[in-house]
């Protein structure tokens, strides 16, 4: 790589060396032909030589050939052009340097109106947890922020380099009233449960809007891994889960619940008029606010919403409904609970209730907070067809919050929104994913939910989220230490590439080569000098044969002050003094003796 002013600068001088390479081989033929008149017609200007076209003595072919090279003499000066064209420049930067960013030199406007990260979820799937928070702000630079990641023409760019995690816990506990803080009373969030304007304890069933008839149902069946079961024999309208208030979560402040960020986004879980196929929409947040005057609380909630409706054929019991590895009480990933197991007792209980093929809807709902700082509220849900339908439709609505306590303070009270992901497909969604039939059978329903549950809450993954809500919480603070700003001079370049270099190294040798025809075209002074030394030289050597005149060459001129005078054209001078001449009998030049004569010697 060379700056662009070196490259323009060989360019010129190819340009100038292939430009003399045409005027040295015309010079050259016209030296072997010893014709002199050809040099002279190629030293005139391609337009010149057209005008002055007949006054040759060429033939037509001799005169085109000329015409030709001096177009092509031409056509090399542009040289420059070409390859500037051809070959694309590039950047070269000098001077690095690099230091943490400082607030008043921020590009973007305002610390709290930062956008939300909302492509985490893919970085957290990344087995290099190493450089997780890394990538993860170097994708929000580029993509959310809309910064310069990498070197650039304005000679500014930005990296990071992310500060160690600050210390957290997840000393909180939480019921159905809320989560506290594990060294006191102080109250941080509601998932779930209570709020102080319920009259009752919220739940996720939905048979209560089916029928008005107690007799119809069926709530005295035995719970199935805590999972307490329900069934109602019709329903006058769609009485399954389209949005359950119940799982909203609550920022609490002095006992005031506020609805968390986390809880904005939720939407309609379906419609009331479902679509045969599947349907499946996801959620994944993370919020912070502060909790007391040194820690805050870190907020994470889940949520699936699946739907798998075939109005042609009763739905088959998944392929496994006993699988390893799940439990009743699993409350950090939705992958880890018995969803077939829950599906499979519904399945098999089904027709029992419904031997005619009526209407009705199955359900298995649980609201489970463990020991700790998580909270789990699923809803399993069948709902039988109508006598003209032989299909069924399997519903699964999942939620999960978790709470966690980190060491910092943002600069206000509101609740901070660090992190949203959005995940959905189907028929109803843009994202429409023919790869998951209507059906439980083949694993059908695991392998939705570790699609819209694809993240791991483990020690890492938690890690993570907190080291990146410490820095949320540096940047509310106008403290951007944990991004670099690189700052380097650029200049214009050209990348010095293999054919580059061949290219330039080809012609140089080319038009050197045509520079040697000097050695041979010098034997003869006069194919060596132009139309006017030529004239100089010749009346010099004339002159030499009168040396009572002592002329010295470069007293000898050209007068034109009489063209357009008729019979005169221009008129050799010396020392600005035309002079005359005449031919004599031998048939040489003699200046005429005249009145500047004495002038014309020293």
């Amino acid at each position: 790589m060379i700056p662009l002013v070196w490259a323009i600068l060989i360019y010129q001088l190819l340009a100038f060396l292939g430009a003399n390479a045409v005027a040295q081989l015309v010079t050259f033929i016209a030296y072997m032909k010893q014709d002199i008149d050809t040099k002279l017609m190629y030293s005139q200007s391609p337009l010149e030589i057209i005008v002055n076209y007949n006054k040759f003595k060429h033939s037509n072919l001799q005169k085109i050939i000329i015409i030709f090279l001096a177009a092509f003499a031409i056509l090399l000066s542009f040289i420059p052009t070409v390859f500037t064209k051809l070959i694309s420049s590039v950047y070269m930067y000098t001077n690095y340097a690099q230091a943490p960013l400082k607030f008043a030199e921020v590009p973007w406007s305002k610390a709290d109106e930062l956008p939300v990260m909302n492509n985490v979820l893919s970085y957290l799937r990344n087995p290099n947890q190493s450089t997780v928070v890394e990538d993860i702000l170097t994708g929000y630079l580029k993509n959310n922020l809309l910064m310069n990641i990498t070197e650039n023409p304005t000679g500014i760019w930005f990296g990071v380099s992310p500060k160690p995690v600050i210390r957290y816990s997840d000393e909180q506990y939480g019921n159905i009233y809320g989560f506290w803080t594990g060294d006191s009373n102080l109250m941080t969030f509601l998932a779930f449960g209570l709020r102080s304007s319920d009259d009752n304890i919220p739940s996720s069933s939905t048979l209560d809007t089916c029928t008005e008839n107690e007799p119809e149902r069926h709530p005295n069946f035995t719970d199935v891994s805590g999972f307490k079961i329900e069934g109602s024999l019709g329903y006058y309208f769609p009485c399954y889960p389209m949005f359950d208030r119940s799982t909203a979560i609550y920022k609490m402040n002095d006992w005031t619940d506020i609805t968390s960020v986390l809880s904005v986004a939720d939407t309609i879980y379906r419609p009331p008029i479902l679509v045969h196929g599947v349907s499946a929409h996801g959620s994944f947040g993370v919020s912070l606010f502060n909790h007391n005057e040194t820690h805050m609380s870190m907020g994470i909630k889940k949520m699936a919403s699946i739907t798998i409706y075939n109005y042609k054929a009763k739905m088959p019991l998944p392929s496994d409904c006993n699988p390893p590895g799940k439990t009743e009480n699993a409350t950090i990933d939705f992958k880890d609970l018995p969803s077939s197991r829950i599906l499979c007792t519904l399945l098999d209980l089904t027709p029992s209730l419904y031997p005619h093929g009526n209407k009705g809807l199955f359900q298995a709902t649980r609201r489970y907070y463990d020991e700790k700082n998580h909270a789990l509220n699923a809803v399993y849900t069948i709902q039988q067809g109508t006598m003209h339908e032989e299909g069924q439709s399997v519903m699964v609505d999942l939620n999960m919050f978790a709470v966690y306590t980190i060491e910092g303070h943002l600069p206000d009270e509101r609740e901070y929104l660090l992190a949203f992901e959005t995940m959905q497909f189907g028929p109803n969604n843009k994202q429409n994913d023919s790869t998951f039939e209507a059906t439980l059978a083949n694993n059908n329903l695991e392998n939705i939910i570790n699609r819209l549950d694809s993240t791991v809450l483990d020690n890492e993954t938690i890690n993570t989220l907190a080291t990146l809500a410490s820095i949320r919480t540096r940047w509310a603070n106008n403290d951007f230490s944990d991004f670099t700003r690189h700052t380097a001079n650029v200049s214009s370049a050209v990348e010095t590439s293999t054919p580059w270099l061949i290219s330039v190294v080809v012609l140089l040798v080319v038009f050197l080569i045509f520079q040697f025809l000097r050695l041979i075209v010098r034997r003869n002074q006069y194919y060596t000098l132009d139309f006017r030394s030529i004239v100089i030289s010749t009346v010099d050597n004339k002159s030499n044969e009168y040396s009572e005149l002592d002329i010295e060459a470069k007293r000898i001129g050209l007068d034109f002050s009489q063209l357009g005078q008729s019979n005169l054209g221009a008129t050799l001078t010396i020392d600005g003094y035309p002079i005359e001449a005449r031919h004599d009998g031998v048939h040489r030049l003699k200046p005429e003796r005249s009145a500047f004569s004495n002038k014309i010697k020293k």
